[in-house]
């Protein structure tokens, strides 16, 4: 009597890991070792080679050859986002959660299984994210405590939509919290439900830099998300991190405004909401910049003093307009 065949591990995988990966043959070995090495093994993974022309897709080949729960695809260069997209659209059969690991960052051991875990927890929960640290290129951590720390300052609006408050740890990360900054939150400590990730589409690969807030924005206005106060991942501080691009990173955060503040298949709460948190914005980087003027004006600086002074003026008419048109300026942008 023939035995039926052995499933295929990749199709019958519970989690599903997108790896897009660029000129990253030096990184790409760490980030699927971190794979390899998860308490939760039934993982597939879905490497996008985005047209590299180095080593990334012989390495990626070479794990694959070794682990049937690792698949290469290959692509012409059109950016993360595009990568990413190709990953979405070869997910395995099986998958019922969605996880997204750069080629450059790696997981802690007991990331998947945590992840998955506040599902179990709450059958209601769309999509979870955790904490990550940063490390370096040698992959030796960086001020260890310091970017959580960062990251666990989430707030949303007050009650009266005016203001700022701070969410204890236990919160949901709510649509306002998003618009008001993503606290530096890479997509490796991201996960979606499989259905999810169906209903809201691909990454929008307009966008040069801030993808990923805004897919984080579209996942949110669904429902809130999980935090968990973990750390889970890794994140990889090099040359060529494109968020040391100070021009693109503000360039990508008015972008960013802008598809928010205009996104058509918005319902009203969620226009009216995003109006909310735009005006809150401009309070806040108003306060700052009227801050900013007080110590110009007492060190008797006269050209802190007319920029501070413009700046405030800037603020309080986006502040008047609110709306998409108001978030062509310069955007608030959080860093730690």
């Amino acid at each position: 009597m023939d035995l039926p065949p052995s499933p295929d591990p990749f199709e019958a995988a519970a989690v599903a890991v997108v790896v897009p990966a660029y000129q990253a043959d030096a990184y790409l070995p760490a980030a699927l070792d971190s794979l390899l090495a998860q308490t939760r093994t039934d993982w597939a993974a879905v490497v996008v080679d985005d047209g590299s022309s180095d080593a990334t897709a012989q390495v990626a080949q070479g794990y694959a050859d070794r682990d049937a729960r690792i698949r290469l695809v290959r692509k012409e260069n059109g950016g993360v986002s595009a990568a990413r997209n190709s990953g979405l659209a070869a997910l395995p059969t099986a998958a019922r959660w969605v996880a997204f690991l750069d080629a450059d960052d790696v997981y802690r051991p007991h990331a998947l299984e945590s992840l998955t875990a506040v599902f179990a927890a709450d059958p209601d929960a769309e999509a979870v994210h955790a904490l990550t640290e940063t490390v370096d290129v040698d992959g030796e951590l960086l001020d260890e405590g310091t970017w959580p720390a960062f990251q666990r300052g989430r707030v949303a609006l007050n009650r009266g939509g005016r203001g700022w408050v701070p969410l204890p740890t236990w919160a949901l990360t709510t649509y306002d919290s998003v618009l008001h900054d993503w606290r530096g939150f890479p997509t490796a400590v991201l996960m979606v439900r499989r259905d999810v990730v169906d209903a809201v589409g691909g990454f929008d690969e307009r966008f040069a830099l801030s993808e990923d807030w805004d897919y984080v924005r579209r996942l949110a206005r669904r429902r809130p998300l999980v935090f968990l106060d973990e750390v889970v991942g890794h994140y990889r501080r090099h040359g060529t991190n494109t968020t040391l691009d100070a021009d693109l990173v503000r360039r990508s955060a008015r972008e960013f405004y802008r598809t928010a503040l205009g996104d058509p298949s918005d319902d009203p709460a969620t226009r009216a909401l995003g109006r909310l948190a735009w005006r809150a914005l401009q309070v806040e980087a108003g306060t700052a910049a009227a801050g900013r003027w007080v110590a110009s004006a007492r060190d008797r600086r006269p050209v802190g003093v007319a920029r501070e002074s413009a700046a405030v003026g800037l603020h309080a008419l986006r502040w008047l307009r609110g709306g998409p048109s108001a978030a062509a300026g310069r955007a608030p942008v959080a860093t730690p």
